[in-house]
């Protein structure tokens, strides 16, 4: 390995620098193919940035892997405190694995970088995705790279004794097969490398993971985004998988020898329910093994980033879990040295932490554990962590956050719908134009701060970033009501932050551009307004730009192959398969309601696209042009489904058409 950007030198007791390291020999040189998730967000595409105090090794090598489209490199990145140890000692360490529902993600989304500056090393990995090969393939993957860590401890300074695991929703699920399957013949691929090492971890935190998939089948799937990421993994629906539905359920290993838990979920959660944890951690403690479950109110589905992680607290409940059972533990199933770690089952919980209140249940023997937090929340799938902090804005930008423009109803509460305003330069003669913009992410995830377009504030123009209901909270047409409600309440309270609310357009990406197509082809129609405040301002809009919108289900359901992805959240969203939704199908695609009363569009579109095909513009840019509606689809023969950051507007030609776009039918309607 060598030194792409090795630390200075610095003076003793001074901050060390961050420094990165790239792998080149042939051992750990990837080759030219990787793993394909379904989709991938722009923001997982790099590494996280480095802070002073670490340093990584990149692309790591660790094993080649067969699929359904050939062999595939799987690679690691590896997280390493800079720091001297004392003489004789080693770093431990956490193999993070990263959710996605076994179909999508990367090495490079985690929540638990900072464990690096406790003094940790943190190795994340990529995994064969469930359409690449069906289960055990990720737990193979998973195991090989326990076993590859060990082989190659010495290199990195790490204890090859003292190796955890950790992971989120399907990463959660594979962290906790890990610390439950240890020596279980089957789930070791024969013939896989280094199979003279151990596949043990030592320490597991599940945050939100299905463990008993025979539940399932018990109690039903809480979502059709549940149930397709289960039937993928497994390959058919459980009923014709019963047998894999077992194996692949970490409940079905469990020893007294298995290695500690710390369970996390909340619950609230729509897409894994909290039983699942509650079963696993009654597993393990009837069979003698240390676990704590720790169950978060009104919380749901998300990244670790925006319910537990990022809290002062939590972080040290998960360190001290960390510190006790890996950093100074003897490893599960060896003698506990004298004044270590209880023995299993013998817990006495440690008092909590100051700042947030927590009981014990004795149903559950697990704690419940509320740290603060807007009560009335949106529950997404995911969130990203570059999407759960404001955008950066251009100097000089006013900007008013977290404005509530409505209260809806989901199936877990009322919850508060924000929308933050970016006002231009107070050089700027007001009342301004305003653009809304709304985020993609499949119904099912994004934020507000998702806002691909900051420099159209430097051109006179305010923003308006909003939420809306997701589909596993609210089916549509939960999603247009919301839409249209943050219309009318900046028609309603325009005057108030001196926008022109007579020139209002809107701006989508994604889901983002199916909701931003649905506004402007349906001005007046009542069963899409939805009931709510301001009801006699118009919601309609001046303009258009739709990036690659999935605006036409119906032709969707025609065409074979759909990506499985792209699959999961229009059913989610339809409420049921397309196939037997053909009324909602219709009722929620643009093109059923384009008229000569629709507004001008501008259409962008990757010819390349293989979540939402290029052929759903198309039709919706014929049915414009026929209403004699001004309409103008930019196709890009390269491009795949990406974010309007990219590719179109990356350059300052294509930042000028949609600017010239806007110019015309909103600045000057």
């Amino acid at each position: 390995m060598t030194d792409d950007a090795s630390s200075s030198a610095r003076s003793p007791g001074s901050q060390p620098a961050a420094s990165e390291t790239s792998t080149s020999d042939s051992a750990t040189q990837p080759a030219s193919r990787s793993v394909r998730p379904a989709v991938i967000l722009p923001q997982e595409a790099e590494p996280p940035p480095l802070v002073p105090g670490m340093r990584r090794i990149s692309g790591i090598h660790f094993r080649t892997a067969d699929t359904t489209h050939g062999p595939v490199d799987l690679l690691m990145d590896v997280y390493l405190p800079e720091q001297a140890l004392p003489p004789g000692e080693k770093f431990p360490l956490i193999l993070w694995l990263h959710g996605g529902g076994w179909t999508e993600g990367t090495r490079h989304r985690m929540g638990m970088l900072w464990v690096v500056k406790r003094g940790y090393a943190l190795a994340t990995i990529e995994y064969r995705f469930s359409h690449e090969a069906t289960f055990p393939a990720q737990i193979f993957d998973a195991k090989a790279a326990v076993r590859w860590l060990r082989a190659h401890a010495d290199e990195f300074n790490i204890d090859p004794q003292r190796i955890g695991a950790a992971g989120t929703s399907a990463g959660g699920h594979l962290a906790a097969l890990l610390g439950t399957s240890a020596g279980v013949d089957a789930l070791v691929e024969p013939g896989a490398e280094n199979l003279a090492q151990s596949d043990r971890v030592a320490a597991v935190c599940d945050f939100f993971g299905p463990s008993a998939f025979m539940l399932f089948l018990e109690k039903g799937y809480p979502s059709p985004i549940t149930r397709h990421a289960v039937e993928s993994l497994l390959g058919g629906p459980i009923p014709q998988r019963l047998d894999l539905a077992i194996a692949v359920s970490p409940v079905s290993y469990i020893t007294r020898d298995d290695a500690p838990f710390l369970i996390i979920h909340g619950d609230k959660d729509p897409i894994i329910p909290v039983e699942q944890s509650r079963r696993l951690h009654a597993a393990l403690r009837e069979a003698g093994v240390f676990s704590r479950l720790v169950e978060i109110p009104e919380g749901g589905h998300g990244d670790p980033s925006d319910l537990f992680i990022q809290n002062a607290q939590a972080r040290q409940r998960i360190i001290e879990f960390f510190d006790e059972h890996l950093k100074s533990a003897p490893a599960p199933g060896s003698a506990p040295a004298p004044g270590s770690t209880p023995a299993p089952g013998s817990e006495t919980p440690a008092a909590p932490a100051s700042g947030p209140a927590a009981t014990e249940n004795s149903k559950h023997n697990s704690e419940i554990v509320t740290f603060a937090y807007r009560h009335a929340r949106r529950q997404p799938l995911a969130i990203d962590p570059y999407d759960s902090v404001p955008p950066h804005m251009p100097e000089g930008v006013e900007v008013v956050r977290d404005v509530v423009y409505r209260t809806a109803a989901t199936n877990h509460g009322p919850v508060d719908l924000l929308l933050d305003i970016y006002l231009p330069p107070a050089s700027v003669p007001r009342p301004v134009p305003v653009i809304l913009n709304i985020h993609g992410g499949g119904w099912a995830q994004g934020s507000k701060y998702y806002v691909g377009v900051p420099w159209l504030i430097k051109e006179g123009y305010a923003l308006a970033s909003i939420e809306y209901r997701f589909a596993h909270e609210a089916p549509f047409p939960a999603q247009i009501h919301d839409c249209k409600a943050a219309v009318r309440w900046l028609r309603a309270h325009g005057d108030q932050y001196h926008l022109d609310t007579q020139r209002i357009g809107v701006i989508g990406a994604s889901s983002g551009g199916h909701l931003a197509a649905l506004l402007g082809v349906t001005p007046g129609r009542m069963d899409m307004e939805g009931q709510g405040d301001d009801m006699d301002e118009s919601s309609r809009v001046t303009a258009v730009a739709d990036f690659f919108g999935p605006v036409d289900f119906p032709l969707l359901a025609t065409m074979d192959p759909i990506s499985p992805m792209t699959r999961m959240f229009v059913e989610s969203l339809l409420g049921g398969p397309m196939a037997s939704r053909h009324e909602m199908a219709r009722m929620a695609s643009p093109v059923t309601y384009v008229s000569s009363s629709a507004t001008p569009f501008l259409i962008v579109h990757g010819v390349q696209d293989d979540l939402v095909p290029v052929a759903l513009s198309r039709s919706l840019h014929e049915r414009l042009q026929r209403a004699g509606v001004p309409s103008t689809l930019v196709e890009l023969p390269q491009a795949g489904h990406g974010t309007p950051r990219e590719p179109f507007l990356s350059s300052p030609e294509a930042r000028q058409r949609l600017l010239d776009f806007f110019n015309k039918y909103v600045r000057t309607p």
